[in-house]
């Protein structure tokens, strides 16, 4: 029997040795999900315990920077690394921060396109219309309204 592997399955061999924590049974499929006006930085989990921050990191390839979700997302954003989702968490700011939980399908986890045509490639809350996902560089991803956020706002799947 031929052993084969490819660049994607040694990188996630890679990253599993770099990045400690526990994976989901099966390995998910999914993308990077990157800044349209700054492509070099990728939404990424930091930790693999429940709450653990969700940042963004230079694109790198990492399983941290893996997410199941793509173009059509009407749901979670779900982890490759350790299956948890994208959640928008109040805190005492004046804006939701982004941390990593496990998945309930409660509405602070259930994201989507925004159609809005102002707001193409908005990714937003699915049930709190205009709130969305931003980035700024002194504050990292976090959500707040389309109309009163700050900073980079169009994310795509890559």
């Amino acid at each position: 029997m031929k052993l084969v592997r490819t660049a994607a399955a040694a990188a996630a061999v890679t990253a599993t040795v770099i990045l400690s924590g526990t994976a989901p049974a099966t390995a998910l499929e999914g993308a990077d999900l990157r800044l349209r006006d700054i492509e070099t930085r990728c939404l990424a989990v930091i930790g693999s315990d429940n709450g653990a921050p969700v940042s963004t990191q230079g694109c790198n390839g990492n399983i941290n920077q893996i997410w199941a979700g793509g173009a059509t997302i009407d749901g979670d954003i779900r982890s490759a690394w350790n299956g948890r989702c994208v959640t928008a968490v109040q805190r005492d700011k004046p804006y939701r921060v982004l941390e990593a939980f496990d998945c309930t399908g409660a509405a602070d986890q259930h994201w989507t396109w925004d159609k809005h045509p102002t707001a193409r490639e908005a990714l937003c809350l699915k049930f709190e219309p205009n709130t969305c996902l931003w980035w700024r560089h002194d504050r990292g991803p976090y959500v707040a309204d389309l109309t009163v956020g700050e900073g980079f706002w169009r994310w795509y799947f890559h």
